[in-house]
């Protein structure tokens, strides 16, 4: 049993260039024999280890054979019948590599198959893809865990050893997405029902993916929902149930998007009532800044008590700035220095007048001053 989380595996195509050494063609039983499946060194570093190729030999037994790849690279188990060329059959370990045979069948795939392998191209080769997983060394290549098909392509894209896909999904899209929930069905199918013959990815949903599963011997095909998500940039699948027989996968569909709109709108009520309170709580902080404000420019200016009234204050908290305060402010400070009463000076005269004086002073008095003195 299976039961590889998505942090360890991660899906894998290669093709080998020199499967053709030792092949033999028995066209009377439709069988090609002695063909390379895997082997040891990827053109991009890595490395298969021993153990991993001789445990991995099972895996490849009666798995389907196509012509090309798959049309999306995030997508292997969606394949077309009309491209199965037949089953790989008897898998061994020789000599560092797992050689099998292929058993063709009579179908247009099948009948271009043997023609290419009569013709023996050096344009053909024989590809992989597995889920496989690394070591503490991302280049060693410890485990493969399962094997989704065989494939025969025209052109491969290196003569010399293994060719390691770049073609993969953005990271963050949901291609990526599902690529990590492919990379895992199997492992998590196997971990509930053991081998399967089957295993057919429906449809992604808001944190539930529906998987067809068929098993060895039978005919009929069940139904699985897994739950899915993301934890540090990685998709986990979690819990699984079997779907009723009468339940049609596009009425669970519906009801898992009903569901994702029912917490949508949830959510959506929930944020524009912690959105008001938000608000409430900005608006009571900014009073709280302008009051401080306006008490830090009132005790600059220093301004006696008189001059600072409540009208005074209101009229500051309506000018739009901290300058229009500022400038208001300082009119007031110029106001009332000129509005406060100014202290009687005297200076002594340089020449006394000791007769303009006596007038002055019979003038105040209310004495009549006489013209002749």
């Amino acid at each position: 049993m299976d039961t590889t989380t998505a942090a360890e595996t991660f899906p894998l195509t290669e093709q080998l260039t020199d499967w053709q050494s030792e092949v033999t063609v028995d066209f009377s039983n439709r069988q090609v024999k002695n063909i390379v499946l895997s082997g040891g060194i990827s053109r991009n570093g890595h490395r298969y280890t021993e153990e991993a190729l001789r445990d991995a030999v099972t895996k490849y037994d009666q798995k389907p054979v196509f012509l090309d790849h798959a049309a999306n690279v995030s997508k292997p188990f969606d394949r077309s019948m009309r491209d199965l060329v037949g089953t790989v059959s008897q898998p061994r370990f020789v000599d560092g590599r797992i050689r099998g045979d292929v058993n063709v069948l009579k179908t247009e795939a099948g009948r271009t198959f043997l023609a290419l392998m009569e013709g023996r191209s050096p344009a053909v080769g024989m590809s992989h893809v597995v889920l496989a997983q690394r070591g503490s060394n991302p280049q060693i290549v410890e485990r493969i865990h399962d094997v989704v098909s065989v494939d025969a392509v025209v052109f491969p894209a290196t003569t010399n050893g293994f060719h390691e896909s770049d073609q993969s999904a953005l990271p963050g899209s949901w291609e990526a997405l599902i690529e990590q929930i492919d990379a895992q069905l199997p492992a998590a199918v196997a971990s509930i029902v053991g081998e399967a013959t089957l295993v057919r990815r429906l449809a992604v949903l808001d944190g539930v993916v529906l998987v067809e599963v068929r098993q060895p011997e039978e005919t009929e095909t069940k139904r699985y929902e897994f739950g899915w998500q993301v934890e540090q940039d990685r998709v986990k699948l979690d819990q699984h149930r079997e779907l009723a027989s009468t339940e049609t996968i596009v009425e669970r569909c519906q009801a898992v998007a009903d569901a994702a709109r029912e917490r949508s709108s949830q959510t959506i009520a929930t944020l524009r009532s912690e959105l008001v309170t938000i608000i409430a709580e900005r608006d009571q902080l900014r009073s709280q800044l302008q009051e401080r404000s306006l008490e830090t420019l009132l005790e600059s200016a220093a301004l006696p008590d008189f001059a600072v009234t409540n009208e005074f204050r209101d009229h500051l908290r309506s000018l739009p700035d901290g300058d229009a305060r500022r400038r208001c402010l300082a009119e007031r400070v110029d106001f009332v220095r000129r509005c406060q009463p100014r202290p009687i000076a005297s200076t002594p005269r340089a020449t006394p007048n000791i007769a303009a004086d006596a007038a002055f002073i019979r003038s105040v008095r209310g004495q009549r001053i006489s013209i002749l003195g």
